[in-house]
């Protein structure tokens, strides 16, 4: 089972992955300490993979994403970055439209302090402490 583990900062209360089982999830967390609970943003990358009006690709502060195929890449936006130059996470955009909602719904709405986020059987989970 893969994971990444995020926490709240007890200071400035933004999250941060502090844990992952490998590179992809890794990048998953990177994702997410980005955009954190911005409402926009969260509602923008929840229907970003269905909307052909906006661009197949877009990035953060560390990841850039790409749509292709009901596909959603995950990879290092960061030049440089040999750890993740070569890796990324691919999910369908029925998973990823999911995971966003997942996050708006328990982690936006109830602002745990902490964060696991599995992939197991095809499926990401987001369970919180």
């Amino acid at each position: 089972m893969n994971f990444v583990k995020i926490h709240k900062h007890p200071i400035h209360g933004l999250y941060t992955h502090y844990e992952a089982s490998d590179e992809s999830m890794y990048l998953l967390g990177s994702f997410f300490s980005d955009i954190r609970c911005d409402n926009d943003s969260v509602l923008f990358f929840q229907q970003w993979p269905f909307d052909d009006s906006q661009s197949d690709s877009i990035s953060t502060n560390a990841i850039h994403l790409e749509k292709n195929n009901h596909c959603i890449y995950l990879k290092s936006a960061i030049q440089g970055d040999n750890d993740y130059n070569n890796v990324e996470l691919i999910l369908s955009d029925q998973q990823f439209g999911q995971l966003m909602h997942n996050w708006h719904e328990k982690i936006c709405k109830h602002k745990p302090q902490e964060i696991i986020i599995t992939y197991d059987n095809n499926q990401f989970i987001i369970e919180t402490n």
